[in-house]
């Protein structure tokens, strides 16, 4: 095999496009835009009857008895946090390797994050670490489903029903990821879900919170995201009950999400297909090892491809993912830190809590390699190409090492 393209050979897929353009969009899209230009709502503050359709639709799809649309999907944890009363001096367990986003929406209710570390394999929040931070002041915990891949939703809602604590599901990543035959984002009190254009259900930005309490779903669709108007008979344009904002999506989010939905299946079918392939073909490179999917998995959400890097660093880990885009395969690693690292949080500019050493969420940090969700809706071919350009490169790790 020739040298790795970094090294001075032959890229194996220089300038290729992978997969389908993203966003995908056909004519369907067009249709229900072209409905709400013509339609005299094209907002009204979330109460459209797009928004009211879309928040149908996926509550049924996920499985839930309702669904509130919102801004994005940091807003939508924010306010499920406001409405269970969290606030200042109380804290809230999230993982310690994950996206800002997951701690950030606790900071800004006030409340404490408290980082604690992974699971090796799934890289979701490791209920081990969750079960010896529970303290008379925690009050929820976030669970990530990180990359698409469900987190031990039993045996974190187990501890929580132990200690009486409100489980809020990020499930940003993971839009039709199946658990023991239930989607994610309806195993707690509710699911976070985000719409931002890189998810595998987006339309350019927007979220939605799922739920089975009915009083948390009124609480946020008719005040904490609409100004603090009242409820249900006592919602009125210009009377004001609590401190809240303007979180809502509009009618044209809205339009694009009901087309996107109607394909989510087929995408998510043909994900699982190329990740499952490239699994396979890659599990005997023991210098670039998948990570392995739990068979209690029943449908990875496959938002990212993900690897680990034999005894990475963080200098080895930029120079394979240097000799992978070399090749042409859009590669990246991920968070470079832990979350209590990030200044926010280091520098005391909010308030943080970290009760563990956290050796996984460090090792994550060094050795982790992603592939994106569009390339796994390619073809075979797009496969064989990422597995030939990752084996050439495992080939001469010892030689990028140097």
């Amino acid at each position: 095999m020739n040298l790795p393209a970094i090294l001075g050979g032959r890229p194996v897929a220089a300038g290729r496009s992978w997969g389908p353009p993203w966003p995908v969009h056909s004519t369907r899209e067009r249709q229900l835009l072209a409905e709400v230009l013509s339609a005299p709502t094209w907002g009204a503050t979330g109460m459209g009857p797009k928004i009211a359709q879309l928040n149908r639709s996926w509550a049924a799809y996920c499985g839930t008895a309702r669904s509130v649309a919102l801004a994005n999907g940091t807003v939508t944890m924010e306010l499920a946090l406001r409405a269970y009363g969290v606030g200042p001096g109380e804290e809230v367990v999230v993982p310690a390797w994950t996206f800002a986003a997951t701690a950030i929406a606790v900071s800004r209710v006030g409340a404490i994050p408290v980082f604690v570390d992974i699971d090796p394999d799934t890289l979701c929040i490791d209920p081990a670490a969750l079960a010896a931070v529970i303290g008379p002041r925690t009050r929820a915990v976030i669970p990530v489903h990180f990359g698409g891949h469900p987190a031990d939703m039993h045996a974190i809602l187990d501890l929580a029903r132990e200690h009486q604590l409100k489980v809020i599901e990020d499930a940003a990543q993971a839009h039709g990821a199946i658990l023991t035959g239930r989607l994610v984002g309806s195993f707690g009190d509710a699911g976070s879900f985000s719409f931002q254009q890189s998810k595998n259900l987006q339309c350019g930005e927007g979220g939605s919170l799922v739920t089975d309490d009915e009083e948390l779903a009124d609480r946020l669709h008719f005040s904490l995201s609409k100004f603090g108007r009242g409820l249900r008979e006592r919602y009125q344009p210009f009377t004001h009950h609590e401190l809240a904002g303007n979180e809502c999506m509009t009618e044209f989010q809205a339009a694009v999400l009901l087309a996107q939905l109607e394909r989510l299946d087929d995408q998510l079918g043909a994900r699982e297909r190329s990740a499952n392939y490239l699994r396979k073909e890659l599990t005997g490179t023991a210098e670039l090892q998948p990570l392995p999917v739990e068979a209690s998995v029943d449908r990875h959400g496959n938002h990212l491809f993900l690897l680990r890097l034999r005894d990475g660093s963080p200098a080895l880990l930029q120079r394979v993912v240097e000799a992978l885009q070399a090749e042409g395969v859009p590669a990246f690693s991920l968070y470079p830190r832990p979350l209590f690292e990030e200044p926010i949080w280091a520098a005391g500019g909010a308030h943080a809590r970290v009760v563990t050493d956290c050796p996984e969420t460090y090792r994550a940090s060094r050795e982790i390699v992603a592939l994106p969700q569009t390339l796994l809706l390619g073809n075979r071919e797009d496969c064989d190409l990422v597995i030939e350009a990752f084996i050439k490169v495992a080939r001469y790790l010892d030689v990028l090492a140097k």
